[in-house]
């Protein structure tokens, strides 16, 4: 998440409109969206329906079991699926086994990187050193959580007061080395910042809990991706075999089968089973009062989630567009059966030293008999051990660096039709279109996923005319859709953020009314959150501000929040509060210079000049640091 720095002096300066209290805020416009268009339809009810299923455990009432469970029947594929990379996407970091210590400069940040092991545990370390090699900032935690199997990468998480943050360190195992995490070879890194939250865990993990809703502060309840991510809930199943175990009549209601076996699913439904994580794009939209978690094996994905292409799509790989380049393949739609597990046994993993043979049979079931068209010493240049997969499906540059993984367009593929296409350059604008059929759901909603879709989209542009296009995109879509009755959490919050800029004032009415909604998501809370409290301390409304940032602080590990509420505490006197809150804050970020000089400001208001100093010397060192150009 972006951080949004505001002056002190911004701050302190107080609004033109009147401070006045959240119980006196005017409840939101019903009859007018922002654009002041008249409502005219009936409020949809919270949740759009989802398709009907024989399988029993489809229901939401149907719960996890666990994969140990699983096991007392299926010993043996229990075993072999250990081995698989989805059973080792989530694990507990064990400091034996992970890769050897290091340390290394990052220029482009100045910071410096160490990886070292303290007793069991294996710790990474951030610091800025001055000339003399004296540290002036610096976080140091433990890994709690290893992400990936460790095939490509090996990515980790640190545990913070029950908050979950990733580490700015990955190790890449083609380079073997460490290297920045994604996104962190910048010259202001996140640092340990960056908050790992329901949807980033959503593909990496077997089950969490996240009380009250909560954004950052989850609980782990099984971290293996385990049995029932593709075969859905097992409780009724389990009872089921249980009891005939027992010798008790079976329990499932009118013979309906207990458990999903993807193999007797239409392709389709099949798919989307892999398509909850082999799928998404940075244009997702999830389906009214829904989320990931809401889904089951056996129902259609597009009931809980509509994911975007361009309507020109382009050949770039992305790390989880696997499933919609398989279906731009003409060998995919020359065929009803061709499928992700045609070449992929979710039970076992095939051994390295097997995968040519094994991905050459896959081929050769439809195309036997066929030699290859290119000439010998083409062919043999390409491919000298004349490997199917290497040509067709071509290893390529993916959105993660240092990553390179498998085309799954299959094709036949030039050296220049793998990399970046048109489609794929910045700032190119285009056209999106949904991957899945969405004729089932109403127009109305259709027009509600698009525009959150194109809102989504318009977040991960670089190039600011791109962003601005596809808020324009957006904006009439979804005040479309509320002028035509519709008051629904996700669209009033996506439109606070597109409404902000020019109109704070409409901005708070539209969060105070997504906050109202039942269902509204984590991450659509915390901005609705965000956006009332840095309002209210713009106008100098801070009953309205100081709330607002109390909830915020126990829903997320975030400097800006503890800063803001430092602020607040501040312009009621309380100053000893504020400077704990200041060291929160600083605690979290050590390397943000505007932190550093409030807590010298707040240090000698209190009459600790000393600390003042120190605080001050900090700042200012962190503001004359030049990292090195990108």
């Amino acid at each position: 998440m972006k951080r949004v720095y505001l002056s002190m002096a911004l701050l302190a300066v107080a609004g033109a409109l009147a401070a006045f209290a959240v119980r006196n805020w005017p409840a939101a416009d019903h009859g007018k969206s922002p654009s002041g268009v008249e409502s005219s339809s009936p409020a949809p009810s919270r949740r759009q329906t989802t398709s009907s299923s024989p399988f029993e455990n489809t229901q939401a009432a149907a719960a996890y079991v666990g994969i140990e469970a699983c096991a007392e029947c299926h010993a043996d594929e229990h075993r072999t699926y250990r081995e698989t990379a989805h059973r080792l996407a989530l694990a507990d970091v064990d400091a034996a086994a992970e890769p050897p210590d290091a340390g290394f400069y990052h220029a482009l940040s100045g910071r410096t990187y160490a990886v070292y092991r303290n007793g069991d545990e294996l710790r990474h370390r951030e610091a800025l050193t001055d000339e003399e090699g004296e540290t002036y900032a610096a976080a140091d935690f433990p890994l709690r959580y290893l992400v990936g199997s460790g095939r490509h990468t090996r990515s980790y998480l640190v545990e913070v007061d029950g908050f979950l943050s990733e580490s700015p360190l990955t190790w890449y195992a083609s380079k073997r080395s460490w290297r920045p995490s994604p996104g962190y070879d910048v010259p202001n890194p996140l640092g340990f910042e960056r908050a790992v939250e329901t949807t980033c865990l959503f593909c990496h993990i077997g089950t969490i809990a996240a009380p009250d809703r909560d954004y950052q502060r989850l609980t782990v309840l099984e971290k293996p991706i385990g049995c029932e991510r593709c075969h859905g809930p097992g409780s009724p199943h389990v009872a089921e075999q249980r009891a005939v175990r027992d010798g008790l009549p079976r329990t499932g209601a009118s013979g309906r089968p207990t458990i999903v076996n993807p193999g007797r699913l239409s392709r389709s439904l099949a798919e989307a089973i892999c398509a909850q994580c082999h799928l998404h794009s940075d244009a997702t939209a999830i389906v009214r009062g829904r989320s990931m978690y809401d889904y089951r094996p056996g129902l259609p994905l597009s009931d809980f989630c509509v994911t975007y292409r361009p309507d020109e799509p382009d050949s770039r790989m992305t790390v989880v567009g696997h499933v919609d380049q398989l279906r731009l393949s003409r060998c995919y739609q020359a065929s009803e059966t061709l499928t992700c597990t045609t070449c992929h046994d979710p039970h076992q993993a095939t051994p390295p030293n097997e995968k040519r043979d094994h991905y050459a049979q896959v081929c050769a079931s439809c195309h036997a008999g066929e030699g290859c068209r290119l000439a010998r010493e083409e062919r043999l240049r390409r491919s000298p051990a004349n490997d199917c997969v290497a040509c067709h499906m071509p290893q390529v540059d993916t959105d993660v660096p240092h990553v390179a993984f498998s085309h799954h367009k299959i094709g036949v593929h030039s050296d220049s039709s793998v990399g970046d296409t048109p489609a794929s350059q910045p700032g190119r604008i285009v056209e999106l279109v949904p991957c899945d059929d969405v004729s089932h759901l109403s127009e109305i909603e259709r027009d509600r996923n698009l525009g959150l879709a194109y809102f989504g989209l318009s977040q991960k542009q670089t190039a600011p005319a791109a962003a601005a296009a596809y808020r324009d995109r957006a904006r009439p879509l979804l005040d479309g859709v509320r002028s035509r009755g519709w008051r629904e959490g996700e669209v009033a919050a996506a439109l606070l953020r597109l409404y902000r800029p020019r109109d704070p004032e409409a901005s708070v009415k539209l969060a105070f009314e997504a906050l109202e909604s039942e269902g509204l998501s984590p991450k659509s809370r915390i901005n609705c959150l965000f956006c009332i409290a840095e309002v209210g301390l713009r106008s100098d409304r801070i009953d309205m501000a100081r709330p607002a940032l109390e909830k915020l602080i126990a829903l997320r590990r975030n400097a800006e929040d503890w800063r803001l509420l430092a602020i607040c505490k501040q312009r009621g006197g309380d100053f000893a509060e504020a400077l704990h809150d200041l060291e929160r804050a600083a605690s979290i970020a050590p390397f943000r210079p505007d932190i550093r000089e409030s807590l010298g400001e707040m240090h000698e208001s209190l009459g600790d000049h000393t600390a003042a100093e120190r605080e001050r010397s900090i700042a200012r060192r962190l503001q004359s640091r030049k990292p090195a150009k990108q």
